[in-house]
């Protein structure tokens, strides 16, 4: 028996997506802040100067864009590029993600192998609203726990399955939920 795993695609693509908006929401923001709305002033500043020199008494025009709502739009810019940072850190972390269930036990992330015998209960309270569980083992003496989580990590439901079979633990998974294999591929030919 081996059964391997990594990142759910449905989790990279969304990680993907917020970091991709994070970064185009940097963008954006930076962009008016050093170039569009100064651009977006010119115009006026032009006019104001213009009239000034024809007329010492005229009230010049308020620009559309204040020096703090310039400023505003690089401190937006900033909040952008902090979030995309983390969503990229998140992304990177996702993808890299791989779990490898054989005879010898469970292997996360090239992490130490947790044995079959260190295994001692799975958690299962949070499979119905969560679609997780918790697999908890002895480590080196101490209690520890690892999170099988279906929306990160694909296949999850066979592993899950497998170390309940293993172990007799209950499966919190119903037939209903069972991932089938797909069926063998017929030669039409």
């Amino acid at each position: 028996m081996r059964i391997e795993a990594g990142p759910h695609r449905k989790h990279v693509l969304e990680f993907t997506l917020y970091t991709g908006f994070c970064v185009l929401g940097a963008g954006l923001f930076l962009y008016d802040g050093l170039v569009g709305y100064h651009k977006k002033n010119e115009p006026i500043k032009q006019l104001n100067i213009e009239r000034l020199a024809e007329d010492p008494n005229y009230q010049a025009e308020p620009l559309p864009y204040s020096p703090e709502k310039i400023t505003e739009q690089l401190y937006w810019s900033g909040g952008f590029g902090i979030l995309g940072v983390i969503t990229l850190v998140i992304l990177i972390r996702a993808r890299g993600k791989r779990l490898v269930l054989d005879d010898t036990g469970l292997q996360i992330d090239g992490r130490p192998v947790i044995p079959f015998d260190a295994m001692t209960g799975l958690k299962t309270d949070r499979w119905d609203a969560k679609g997780w569980v918790d697999l908890e083992y002895d480590s080196n003496g101490r209690s520890a726990s690892t999170r099988l989580d279906s929306f990160k990590i694909d296949p999850c439901k066979p592993i899950i399955a497998a170390i309940c079979d293993k172990k007799g633990f209950t499966n919190p998974i119903t037939d209903d939920e069972a991932e089938t294999p797909p069926p063998p591929a017929t030669d039409t030919a």
